[in-house]
């Protein structure tokens, strides 16, 4: 088991071949200038979660102009039917009577009312929906800071390896995510040549040094499988799966949906990261691989980093 420190019970693939040391050296530099180009042409998250909610709901400044226009437009005329009931009450000569100038005021007066109201309505469903594109922006930055150790001993982010890797991130308890490695062991070069890198989390574990430096003491070349990578930082990837945790409960909540906090913690979680760094799916149990594996070789190419 990988969690172990027994070498027999290292992942195994027999049919894997192992990548060059040119291939292992490159591929990290080549993420590392990904993801320099990305932070020269990205914009601050603020301004790009205000663009992703005007997308989301383009006609609402529209809407809340129109609200205001009404409100402005019937607070002039309420301004002016206003002074005709002080004339009228006042005994000035020639003005409408009461009975037309006060159902006037109320009009307008509601509409001022009515138009405010829908304007306010708007606003804190806009804030609302920023709220939540805050947050969702905020589980993606903790994700991208998230380090993991290569199998040549190279120590990234998950940022850092944006555009030329796909992390397939698989959390839960030790003996869930081991069953999981090695089942995908199997499909060890379809996962390389999709540039696809497993990144076991152990939710049970607090040092899980014993299997990786098991597996490295059992290679021939000191270093575990080239589609492993090791999570460096616990705290930070416990507090991500803390938010993501958090963000389920909340969904299953607005659905009025009852979860077992115990049960789902006992899960193993598996979470495919897109080569533009953003969480392309999220599933529980583990995948199945070859079918994976070609889903993934199927997708066109349709952003500056590659396919999904």
């Amino acid at each position: 088991m990988m969690a172990g420190g027994d070498p027999e019970s290292k992942v195994q693939n027999p049919a894997d071949v192992l990548i060059t040391k040119t291939e292992k050296k490159e591929r990290p530099r080549a993420a590392k200038r990904a993801a320099q180009k990305a932070k020269e042409k990205g914009i601050s998250g603020d301004l790009r979660n205000k663009l992703l909610e005007e997308q989301s709901n383009p006609f609402r400044k529209f809407r809340q102009f129109f609200y205001l226009a009404a409100a402005g437009s019937a607070s002039i005329g309420g301004f002016i039917a206003a002074s005709r009931v002080v004339a009228a009450l006042t005994g000035v000569p020639g003005v409408q009577p009461l009975e037309e100038t006060v159902p006037n005021v109320a009009i307008d007066f509601g509409v001022v009312a009515a138009g405010v109201g829908l304007w306010i309505w708007e606003d804190k469903r806009g804030q609302a929906n920023m709220e939540v594109l805050k947050e969702n922006s905020g589980i993606k930055n903790k994700l991208s800071s998230l380090e993991v150790e290569m199998a040549d001993g190279t120590v990234s982010t998950l940022q850092q390896l944006q555009g030329a890797y796909r992390p397939v991130l698989l959390a839960g308890t030790a003996s869930e995510v081991t069953r999981s490695i090695n089942l995908a062991s199997r499909v060890g070069n379809e996962l390389k040549k999709n540039d696809m890198l497993l990144v076991p989390f152990f939710t049970d574990l607090d040092d899980d040094s014993g299997g990786w430096q098991a597996m490295k003491d059992s290679s021939a070349d000191g270093m575990w499988d080239s589609f492993l990578a090791r999570p460096q930082g616990a705290e930070a990837w416990k507090d991500w799966l803390l938010a993501e945790k958090a963000q389920v409960q909340q969904k299953n909540q607005e659905k009025s949906t009852n979860i077992d906090t115990k049960a789902f913690d006992k899960l193993l979680r598996v979470f495919v990261v897109r080569r533009d760094g953003k969480v392309g799916s999220r599933t529980v149990g583990p995948p199945a691989w070859p079918k994976l594996c070609a889903t993934v070789a199927a997708q066109p190419d349709k952003d500056k980093y590659g396919t999904p």
